[in-house]
């Protein structure tokens, strides 16, 4: 079920505060009771969870054609992507359009920091504490209380604090 045109256009306006925006977005069937969301996000479902005191960024980008769940007091930065579908590769003649679709869950847990840019791909868990650097793809299991960096994107520190 795609968000009501209406309801979604609404929820772009800048002119709506951060803090009242969820409502809107509850209202059209999304579960962000309580959290920050920023002008220009993009829902392209409503196959999502997000836990209470949670910041979503500008144009930050959720496709959720599968559940997408995220934890308490997560923070994503602008433009990342948090993506849950994908397809094959197709033939030679047409790589990106002639693939078979297919779908995974995404879930991140709480105390989370995903930066700026980020892509977050389908099936990936990230558990609790983790830093997802500015511009890092992430596919697979993040280990908590990790600095995650790169392209792709693997394990740089333990985080102690």
């Amino acid at each position: 079920m795609a968000l009501a045109p209406a309801l979604k256009w609404l929820s772009m306006l800048p002119m709506v505060s951060v803090n009242r925006r969820w409502r809107i977005l509850a209202f059209a069937g999304l579960n962000v009771r309580g959290v920050g969301i920023e002008a220009g996000v993009h829902f392209g479902n409503p196959n999502l969870t997000v836990g209470s005191g949670s910041y979503i960024n500008r144009g930050v980008i959720f496709d959720g054609e599968a559940p997408i769940v995220i934890g308490e007091r997560v923070a994503i930065g602008p433009q990342a992507m948090i993506l849950t579908s994908t397809h094959d590769v197709g033939p030679s003649s047409w790589r990106a359009g002639a693939g078979v679709p297919s779908y995974a869950p995404v879930t991140i847990g709480d105390g989370v920091w995903i930066g700026a840019g980020a892509i977050i791909l389908p099936g990936t868990v990230i558990e609790d504490g983790c830093i997802i650097a500015a511009g890092a793809v992430v596919r697979g299991h993040c280990a908590a209380d990790q600095l995650w960096a790169g392209v792709p994107a693997t394990a740089k520190r333990p985080l102690s604090i």
